[in-house]
């Protein structure tokens, strides 16, 4: 049965440049072909480009719509005044879920959700926005995009017919424990603690209030039913168009890191694996070049791109060429949540991992024959030093086979309207 939803996202999804915009990218496009009617709402960061044609064009929506939101600034000392000032008016609220919260964002999207109609802060496709009806189902997009709707620090359900789903593609108060339980130094465990525990609450009294959950992994979605013993979820993966891989490079000298710069859990294992690996590595195989790319910010990395036989590529729309370069991918990840993504995407391309095991955490891969391993540094320089290109392409191989199933779009979708069918 065809459904309507409002899909709501903390970010524009467009270019699909990290693995959260490729997760929502792909299910929106896959659900729209499937005769689903779509509206986004993105509420876009004040400095992000929007080309809402485009998410017509691409996504298959039937209305494109956007809400801006302020961005915190990137200069470091005016950044964490502003942190510092939001803190201390809304002191229920996780610092990083501010912006979502405002005036300006909260009640254009209350005002959408629970009266059907458009305020003047609501950019779209407004000529055919007068015929807005209440829809099936609304998707929040991960705890950001629901903020707007609390009390006290909980959520509160908007006054609407329509269903609630929570789309999460990871357990958010997870990465926030990671985070207190790697910290140093009293003063930033006790912030870390505090954020964790508004986090923690925010996100359990959202899970107890929606109608289901699509989250993207096993482990997830006991977390969540955890909380809730009849709450109604299903695994919905993150999906990829699993055509033929990639043939093998001649070279094979370029390996790869991609992923957004300025998620913790990406920039911490990146500057780890600079700080510990590259240099020690470059002792022994100096023919090997990494290839860094990602968006976000990354003024982090400056002091890295001295180092030797490094090229930051910085963002890119599309990897393909640079799968087709690279001889493996790289995934130096110790916490985080959700799927591991990047593991996924070297897979649809024919590229072994080269990984942590947290890094392909939840996706069934074997160590030695799926991917392969290594834990610290020792370990990384001795993998990379020894790389075998007969090797990286078998396992490649075995990857794409073990993941193009359970990571297909088709999969994904089926998932997706099975769980719409249990909730309305």
């Amino acid at each position: 049965m065809r459904r309507t939803l409002l899909w709501i996202t903390s970010k524009w999804p467009l270019p699909a440049v990290d693995g959260s915009r490729v997760a929502t990218t792909n299910l929106i496009s896959s659900l729209t072909k499937k005769g689903h009617l779509i509206d986004l709402l993105a509420l876009a960061g004040e400095h992000e480009h929007v080309d809402l044609d485009l998410a017509r064009r691409e996504l298959g929506v039937r209305r494109a719509f956007v809400i801006r939101r302020k961005e915190r600034s990137r200069h470091s000392l005016l950044g964490a005044l502003q942190l510092l000032k939001a803190a201390l008016c809304l002191p229920h609220i996780p610092i990083t879920m501010h912006p979502f919260q405002a005036p300006k964002v909260r009640r254009p999207l209350t005002t959408l959700i629970e009266e059907h109609r458009l305020t003047p802060e609501i950019c779209g496709h407004l000529l055919e926005a007068d015929n807005i009806q209440p829809w099936d189902v609304i998707v929040y997009e991960g705890p950001h995009a629901a903020i707007h709707s609390s009390l006290l620090g909980e959520f509160k359900r908007p006054a609407c017919a329509s269903k609630i789903l929570y789309r999460a593609q990871n357990v958010e108060s997870s990465i926030w424990q990671s985070k207190l339980e790697l910290a140093s130094g009293t003063f930033k465990k006790i912030l870390l603690a505090h954020q964790y525990s508004l986090v923690k609450i925010f996100e359990e009294s959202f899970v107890r209030s929606v109608d289901g959950v699509a989250a993207v992994s096993s482990a997830d979605l006991s977390r969540f039913q955890s909380l809730k013993s009849d709450l109604k979820g299903r695994v919905v993966p993150v999906s990829y168009d699993f055509s033929e891989p990639l043939s093998f490079p001649d070279q094979g000298s370029e390996v790869l890191f991609m992923g957004r710069l300025d998620w913790p859990p990406n920039q911490e294992g990146l500057r780890w694996f600079l700080e510990m690996v590259w240099p020690e590595l470059l002792k022994e195989r100096s023919d090997l070049t990494l290839l860094i790319v990602g968006s976000g910010a990354s003024s982090w990395l400056n002091t890295y791109l001295k180092l030797k036989n490094i090229n930051f590529l910085g963002c890119v729309s599309d990897p393909t060429p640079l799968y087709a370069r690279a001889s493996m991918a790289l995934v130096p990840i110790f916490y985080g949540g959700g799927t591991r993504v990047k593991a996924i995407e070297a897979a649809r391309f024919g590229r072994a991992v080269l990984s942590t095991a947290f890094g392909v955490e939840g996706l069934g891969l074997e160590s030695g024959r799926d991917y392969l391993r290594a834990e610290n540094a020792k370990e990384w320089v001795n993998q990379l030093a020894r790389l075998d290109h007969r090797q990286l392409k078998q396992v490649g191989q075995n990857a794409y086979d073990r993941l193009k199933f359970d990571f297909s779009a088709k999969r994904a979708v089926n998932e997706f309207e099975a769980l719409m069918d249990q909730i309305i």
